[in-house]
């Protein structure tokens, strides 16, 4: 198993344990990049966000 296996692995287990952490710590991420960016970016990274709680199996 490769690094970025390791590491998608790891992340899978920390939102099963901690799934309200988890999306708050990317609802944050995305906030963050969208002040430093002016919004300009906003519609893909919600779409980003989406797919990473998706994958994650973090429901909202």
């Amino acid at each position: 198993m490769g690094f970025l296996d390791d590491a998608i692995d790891k992340a899978k287990d920390l939102a099963e344990d901690h799934p309200d952490q988890v999306s708050a710590g990317l609802d944050k991420a995305e906030g963050l990049i969208n002040e430093k960016t002016g919004g300009k970016f906003e519609d893909q990274l919600d779409g980003g966000v989406e797919k990473a709680k998706d994958a994650l199996g973090i429901d909202e």
